[in-house]
């Protein structure tokens, strides 16, 4: 486990394993230093990403079985933690929930560049090739020290600020984070005379204070993430704080990673020689350590909470077109001020259309027979103003080619076994670019 004060970059605590002095488990490895795949703890990176890109927590997005192709190689076809499908579900959802294939969709939307981009410019130093991991890399197929990652995560904490000590210039490179955490406070030689001293952090705004709120508020929702892990889990402190989980194939890696404004923590689970750990989980694993250490800190620490930046606000939105509700099903969430939505503004949607009928796909169609094709939505209410801009739009009609009777020809890797509320992948079109003084160093 690996402490970090937000405000400054201190490593207040560092665990590198259970015993330094056992053998049988590699006990003088420091696994908070080692890299290490960090599963669904990644995720928060590419949402950051994301929201950079004008979308907002409250952006639906699809949840269905969904093929990747890239290149000549068989497609990538990821799959939920609980193997299953939740059909049009808000980002606020598909994060809090940490559903594995809305990640991949918006990493692929966004680009595999953007995301990786905004991990470096968090603290992430591991990745060097992020093009040979593709679109995995928001499932944490990559590997990252527990240190990087809890100094990552100390940037959503502290409102964007990344706070520490300048990377020497022997080790700097450009597009990765120009501040380490720091380590040491004071250092003197043998005669007493100071050689290194920490007085104050240097700081920078690495990510936009409001997009770093967003990420607090998703993953500190207990109310979003319950239908996945249930109210009142392990990831919820006596205190207002945030927390992520993350497990790898075979569970050799079990994570929780979390912070409230006066803390950072990061939590990993698993064995040095990288065996299994059998059927833990971070959710059962990890994060109970998580909780444990942040009660702890809280004894000490008066209740903070997050304060919401300005430039940002609850709005209420019809999460089918992004723009002011026009009727029932409204939801309500963060949103920039820049990115408020109005009345009749058109959407860039991807709507998936099976190839075969041309018309809408439904659960039943193969995956690698569904297109997803760009339209510009507008509000339902819109209709007349709708047809004077004379923009395509989808069909209204669903596929007629494949049905259920699929389920009998032995082929079960090409439906979607799951609920698909529209068949739609509902992806706003970016309207904006990043602030300049958010890019990275």
């Amino acid at each position: 486990s690996v402490v970090i004060r937000p405000s400054t970059g201190e490593v207040l605590a560092m665990v590198g394993s259970a015993d330094y002095f056992d053998a049988s488990i590699d006990g003088q490895v420091n696994m908070a230093v080692e890299p290490r795949q960090p599963g669904s703890s990644f995720k928060p990176y590419t949402y950051a990403a994301a929201f950079e890109q004008g979308y907002n927590p409250g952006s639906l997005i699809v949840d269905q079985r969904t093929a990747f192709h890239i290149g000549e190689s068989a497609p990538y076809v990821p799959e939920n933690f609980d193997r299953s499908y939740h059909g049009n579900i808000t980002i606020r959802r598909a994060l809090a929930c940490s559903y594995n294939i809305p990640a991949v969709l918006m990493l692929n939307r966004i680009g595999v560049d953007s995301g990786v981009e905004m991990a470096h410019r968090l603290g992430i130093t591991t990745i060097r090739d992020p093009r040979r991991i593709g679109l995995a890399v928001t499932l944490g197929s990559c590997e990252v020290p527990l240190i990087d990652h809890t100094y990552g995560f100390s940037v959503f904490a502290n409102g964007g600020v990344m706070a520490g000590v300048p990377v020497p210039p022997q080790r700097r490179e450009p597009g990765f984070r120009q501040l380490d955490p720091v380590v040491v406070l004071r250092a003197t030689d043998s005669r007493g005379r100071v050689v290194e001293e920490y007085l104050q952090p240097t700081t920078r705004q690495v990510l936009d204070p409001r997009i770093a709120y967003m990420i607090a508020s998703i993953t500190s929702d207990d109310n979003a993430r319950a239908p996945a892990f249930g109210p009142g889990s392990a990831l919820v402190a006596s205190r207002p704080a945030s927390a992520k989980t993350g497990t790898t194939n075979e569970s050799w890696d079990c994570w929780t990673m979390g912070f409230n404004p006066q803390l950072a923590v990061g939590v990993w689970v698993g064995n040095a020689n990288h065996q299994s750990m059998g059927a833990w989980y971070g959710a059962i694993s990890a994060a109970p350590i998580w909780r444990e250490i942040m009660e702890y800190a809280f004894k000490s620490l008066p209740p903070v909470d997050y304060v919401m930046p300005p430039g940002i606000k609850w709005v209420d939105m019809d999460p089918n077109t992004g723009a002011l509700p026009s009727g029932k099903g409204s939801v309500r969430d963060l949103v920039l001020d820049e990115m408020e939505p109005v009345s009749n503004k058109k959407e860039r949607m991807q709507i998936a259309i099976c190839r075969a009928s041309g018309k809408l796909a439904t659960e039943f169609c193969p995956a690698d027979q569904v297109d997803l094709k760009p339209f510009d939505l507008y509000p339902t209410k819109g209709g007349s103003w709708v047809r004077s801009t004379r923009d395509p739009q989808p069909p209204t009609a669903y596929c007629n080619v494949h049905g259920p009777g699929m389920r009998t020809r032995g082929r079960p890797d090409l439906w979607a076994a799951g609920p698909v509320v529209f068949p739609q992948q509902h992806l706003p079109l970016p309207t904006r670019t990043p602030w300049p003084e958010y890019q990275a160093p």
